[in-house]
């Protein structure tokens, strides 16, 4: 569907309004399904599903692209996880809802390159090689196609197979993709016992994917273990503690 409506079908469900700086992250996701699927949470999460700060536009040359008209309601509990993973990471203050336009430029994303770097060399005692890339670049969308690819090296250098295109970022062609980047890059770094997002600690505590987890709300999946409920309860957990709104443990997805 377009943005308009996948826009519409968040409101009053999950809401990732709100600012996420580096001293309200925690520093506690593998693949994302593609965008387009027509599942969501429904009416179980309750209250104003935000923290009602204004957000603020980064940008005023140019429209800011909006996390909640280009992410699936369902996932936006791991989009939200992972801005608060990279705003600590990073020291940074984003804004939620922003968290597609300040990936669009690159430089946050190289900034999480230099920090995990930076961990991954004092932690294993390597020397650290800082990765340049253009900081200040305005509305330059070749600095920022440079940047991205920046990224998408190191990603793969890291051990990340499933990267996206400068595309998918630049000119939104795969958002989902995009954001699977770097989750996977999260993982990553929890392999080498570094920090990562509350969503990848939800994976490996549970040996579920985060799309198992998500099917876990799905009323037909039937009754569910001991393990399962457990796990679904971790994610309503991340839900309820990133101000998402108020979730309760018989919350379902439904197909619209």
């Amino acid at each position: 569907g377009s943005r308009e409506n996948r826009a519409a079908k968040t409101k009053g469900a999950l809401s990732p309004g709100g600012r996420v700086s580096s001293q309200k992250a925690t520093t506690n996701g593998t693949g994302i399904r593609k965008a387009g699927s027509k599942s969501k949470l429904n009416d179980a999460v309750n209250g104003d599903g935000g923290t009602g700060d204004k957000l603020r536009s980064a940008s005023k040359a140019a429209p800011r692209t909006l996390l909640s008209t280009v992410v699936d309601v369902e996932y936006l509990p791991l989009a939200v996880d992972l801005c608060h993973w990279v705003a600590e990471q990073t020291q940074s203050c984003l804004e939620i809802e922003q968290f597609v336009s300040c990936m669009q430029d690159g430089i946050i994303l190289c900034r999480l390159v230099n920090a995990i770097s930076k961990l991954r060399c004092e932690r294993f005692s390597e020397p650290f090689k800082l990765v340049h890339f253009r900081e200040n670049i305005g509305n330059s969308v070749f600095f920022a196609r440079i940047n991205i690819e920046t990224f998408i090296r190191w990603s793969k250098s890291f051990g990340v197979t499933d990267s996206c295109t400068v595309s998918d970022l630049v000119d939104l062609k795969d958002v989902m993709q995009a954001l699977n980047n770097v989750f996977n890059v999260g993982r990553k770094c929890a392999e080498l016992g570094l920090p990562h997002p509350q969503t990848v600690a939800l994976e490996l505590e549970h040996s579920m994917r985060y799309n198992d987890i998500v099917g876990l709300f799905d009323p037909a999946h039937g009754p569910l273990s001991k393990e399962e409920k457990a796990a679904k309860d971790g994610l309503i957990n991340i839900i309820n503690n990133r101000g998402l709104g108020a979730l309760r443990s018989d919350a379902t997805l439904t197909e619209q």
